[in-house]
């Protein structure tokens, strides 16, 4: 199991009737939990036969050789992938907010958002992309 800081869960040879078990350690010692868990399932598969290092498909990564290096780099990139997902989520539903507002503007041409709902749309923008590049650390 590879817990990492900006909130994903990656594990590894679970039982499908044991990943509930491990989220609720998880959940018991983590703090800000979002309020939905989503889950997603990933098979590595290690595959000695195979003709080429490595071939990948929309749910599954097939290697010749499994070594704590592949772990570590697969758990990244999915628990990166996941986060991902979480603030794409964020963003379509804010975007779906300015489009509101813009539509608006456009038919009355006035604004008429109250200043406090309007700067918690602005921080939440900045907030999100905030933690997209320093949690993440995708420029890293």
């Amino acid at each position: 199991m590879v817990v990492f800081q900006y909130g994903s869960i990656v594990l590894f040879n679970v039982r499908e009737c044991d990943v509930d078990q491990y989220l609720k350690i998880v959940e018991k010692h983590a703090s800000g939990l979002l309020p939905e868990m989503r889950k997603d399932e990933y098979e590595v598969i290690e595959m000695p036969t195979l003709n080429t290092w490595m071939q990948a498909g929309l749910d599954y990564i097939m290697l010749q050789f499994l070594n704590i290096d592949g772990i570590r780099t697969i758990g990244s990139v999915l628990g990166q992938s996941i986060a991902l997902d979480y603030y794409v989520r964020q963003v379509d539903g804010m975007v779906a907010e300015f489009t509101d507002i813009n539509r608006g503007m456009e038919k009355t041409g006035t604004f008429t958002m109250d200043s406090k709902k309007l700067f918690q749309i602005v921080g939440k923008a900045n907030s999100n992309l905030a933690d997209v590049i320093l949690k993440l650390g995708l420029f890293e």
